[in-house]
């Protein structure tokens, strides 16, 4: 017979304890509540007091998740106000050291925790401790994300907080940017698509583009634990997320999809974009966004075209120098740079979408494009 926990055996106690107090009630008062005399409903009343009494205490147990307090660990706060402070002769980190640490400046820093400060998921609620500051939590989850095979334990030894609070505040962090994620990744209105259109022209003489589209990899940490993770064997690394970007001229990320796994081709994943489904909600008449020769040519998206027999000089004239123009093009997007610990898929019905790796100017907020 399983063993009963010690909050379930007072449960149990005070369920049956709450149950006799209410029948000495009916007992005492039956004959009032018969002759319909509910003045028994009253506080001088001692077996309807008792009931009360009983009733309270019986609620919250039920409400409460442990029978006792339990012990819990303090986070120190001196580990990180030692890693901020720089205004000794010589701090603790230097600005080399702080960048390999935390993967971002103090500057880069202050520049997250104005960005996340406000998303709901750092608000404190009624119930529980008082959430430790939004800029630690984000200086955990850089020290995570930014080192390859860090572990919670890992970071307990080195930042001195507890494993449960190093997840806690890295799921926050990502809940937060995907707070923002709209604020920064979203399709042009019709204006800005002209203004895109005007400088591809002007610089590349391609009239109308108004993107640019290709595919790239998220290498992911470990083996995927999924009963399907052969497909996420990409063709360059073992196990990878297959990633669809949309970007303009300025490699400025305007939309994107993530989470296929890494055998997906680039085609597949640009036919699930909404991009795709719904082109006239997004593109004005002879717009379009041109793309390398792993797309399929549609009224709205123009790849370059296929060599012939592997061999670029049997093409015609006019179609070599469409494809030379397009090499001139910044092509790659952006340079998406994935943090190291990418989590690990689900199955594919419910697979999570990365949410800071996509987001736009990765190399500016994190300091990425300065790391030694």
């Amino acid at each position: 017979m399983p063993r009963l926990s010690p909050r379930a055996i007072a449960l149990r106690a005070l369920t049956a304890a709450t149950r006799r107090v209410r029948q000495v009630f009916l007992v005492c008062n039956i004959s009032h509540l018969l002759d319909g005399d509910f003045t028994v409903f009253d506080e001088h009343n001692e077996t309807f007091v008792a009931l009360l009494n009983f009733q309270r205490r019986l609620t919250d147990l039920r409400n409460t998740r442990f029978y006792s307090p339990r012990p819990f660990r303090q986070y120190d706060r001196y580990v990180f106000e030692r890693d901020l402070k720089n205004d000794d002769d010589v701090p603790w980190l230097s600005d080399e050291e702080f960048l390999r640490k935390y993967r971002t400046s103090r500057e880069g820093l202050d520049y997250l925790t104005n960005l996340l400060k406000d998303a709901p998921v750092f608000k404190a609620g009624k119930r529980g401790k008082k959430q430790m500051p939004v800029k630690y939590q984000i200086m955990i989850w850089l020290h995570f994300f930014g080192h390859e095979g860090m572990t919670r334990p890992m970071q307990r030894e080195t930042l001195h907080t507890c494993t449960g609070l190093c997840k806690l505040a890295c799921d926050r962090v990502t809940k937060a940017f995907n707070y923002i994620r709209d604020e920064w990744i979203y399709w042009p209105d019709v204006e800005e698509r002209k203004v895109i259109a005007k400088r591809i022209e002007t610089e590349y003489f391609l009239p109308n583009c108004v993107g640019l589209m290709d595919g790239t990899l998220f290498k992911l940490a470990t083996e995927p634990r999924c009963f399907d993770k052969a497909d996420y064997h990409g063709r360059k690394y073992a196990y990878s997320l297959t990633v669809n970007v949309i970007c303009d001229d300025q490699c400025v990320i305007r939309d994107y999809l993530a989470g296929f796994p890494g055998s997906a081709h680039n085609s597949r994943v640009w036919r699930h974009q909404d991009i795709y489904k719904n082109p006239t909600e997004y593109f004005s008449p002879k717009e379009y966004v041109l793309a390398d020769t792993a797309y399929e040519p549609t009224w709205f998206c123009i790849p370059a075209f296929k060599c012939i027999g592997g061999n670029h000089l049997a093409l015609p004239p006019d179609k070599t120098e469409f494809n030379f123009c397009l090499l001139t093009l910044p092509t790659q997007t952006t340079t998406i740079i994935p943090p190291q610990n990418l989590p690990l898929p689900a199955p594919p019905y419910m697979l999570p979408t990365p949410s800071f790796p996509t987001c736009p100017r990765t190399e500016q907020m994190l300091g990425n494009d300065t790391l030694p």
